[in-house]
């Protein structure tokens, strides 16, 4: 949606590649990256208490119906006590390497 505006007249094409890279700088920085999109449904099409897991976005048999409205990115800082731990670890001799589940550009 241009300029996270709505209506059909703001809806335009999206770029892959200008997203996946927003993403990937946001990412480089440490921070956690989520993208914000908008539908409409008829009410006919969910009903309350629906698990509306990835099949339900991904395999729309009218194809792509999400709109991007834009990104928001989140930092995730580590815990105050990790912080400590890591410094008392370090005054030990202790090499410390962190492991994460995230992902490789959050990861810093």
């Amino acid at each position: 949606a241009k300029a996270g505006l709505l209506g059909e007249e703001y809806k335009e094409p999206i770029d892959r590649n200008y997203w996946i890279e927003q993403i990937a700088v946001l990412s480089s920085h440490g921070l956690r990256v989520l993208a914000l999109c908008r539908a409409s449904l008829p009410k006919d099409k969910i009903t309350p208490g629906d698990q509306l897991g990835p099949e339900f976005v991904n395999e729309n048999p009218e194809g792509p119906w999400l709109t991007l409205v834009g990104l928001c990115a989140i930092m995730d800082p580590p815990r105050a006590e990790c912080v400590q731990a890591i410094r008392e670890a370090h005054g030990a001799g202790v090499r410390v390497a962190m492991i994460t589940g995230d992902h490789k550009d959050t990861a810093v």
